[in-house]
């Protein structure tokens, strides 16, 4: 693909087209394209925290299980403040199956703090208020992504145009063995029935 040419060439990118890159579904097509020999490039796009770093921080996701990228991730969460580029981390973050129970608890109240800005962020990527529900339903469904990211797609959930489905998806999470996930089920049916009073 040429944007990936124009990143392996130190090519800039249009703003715009940074931004269309990073959608659902392209993102994940132009993901398989990346190689290992990417990834100094890519780390380096991130750290910079410029236009790029969504698209840099999205395409390093191939190689979310090397211990390298796992631990830049998390530095990179530690030392932003700034809530676009945690809000892109925290899906990487997440991709860590191994990931301790302290991050997780975290990255859940980073975004019990922002959660409108969150949902809307989410929504707006999976395709809007009418789509939402069906991309998450897909995602914890498919055995590709990690469980480690499950209430975080239930969180998401909750800006469906479909009250009633989005309850109903959450509250099918509410006896999982997971503890941690029973906690957040608690709380979004909870921020469910204060959203819709």
């Amino acid at each position: 693909m040429k944007a990936l040419e124009d990143i392996r060439q130190n090519r800039a990118l249009d703003e715009g087209l940074l931004k269309a890159l990073n959608q659902y579904p392209l993102i994940d097509k132009l993901q398989e394209f990346v190689e290992e020999s990417d990834i100094p490039r890519l780390m380096k796009m991130a750290a910079d925290t410029g236009v790029d770093f969504v698209l840099a921080v999205s395409l390093l996701r191939k190689f979310d299980t090397r211990a390298d990228v796992k631990s830049f991730f998390l530095e990179q969460w530690n030392q932003l403040n700034d809530l676009d580029h945690k809000l892109e981390l925290m899906w990487r973050i997440l991709d860590d199956e191994a990931l301790d129970l302290s991050v997780h608890e975290d990255v859940y109240t980073f975004v019990r703090s922002n959660m409108e800005r969150f949902v809307k962020e989410s929504v707006d990527w999976y395709g809007g208020v009418d789509r939402v529900l069906d991309v998450v339903r897909s995602r914890l469904s498919d055995p590709s992504f990690p469980r480690t990211k499950d209430w975080a797609y239930l969180c998401t959930a909750t800006g469906s145009s479909d009250r009633s489905a989005a309850t109903e998806l959450v509250r099918s999470y509410a006896a999982s063995k997971n503890s941690f996930l029973r906690k957040v089920v608690k709380e979004i049916l909870h921020y469910l029935d204060e959203k819709y009073l």
